[in-house]
């Protein structure tokens, strides 16, 4: 069985969409429900920036991976134990 290298990305688009969607919803509850203080401003700038560093280090990552590769999975896979 063979397929390309960038459907593992798909699993990681996926999830990055999720961190997406529950990063709104977080910074829509810290911005609509929390009081206007220094505290409330300073976890939002921690959060916003704790995000940013992981985007940018995934990145980093997988930037240099070849996802054209084929991948090869199963190649020589037999049901049958070898006999001895």
């Amino acid at each position: 069985m063979t397929f390309p290298l960038y459907f593992v990305l798909y699993g990681y688009y996926f999830f990055l969409f999720i961190f997406a969607l529950m990063a709104l919803i977080d910074i829509y509850h810290l911005v609509r429900f929390s009081s206007v203080s220094f505290g409330s401003f300073f976890a939002t700038f921690i959060f916003l920036g704790g995000a940013s560093y992981i985007l940018y280090w995934t990145f980093a990552v997988l930037a240099p991976i070849d996802f054209q590769q084929i991948v090869t999975t199963f190649q020589n896979f037999t049901f049958n134990p070898p006999i001895y």
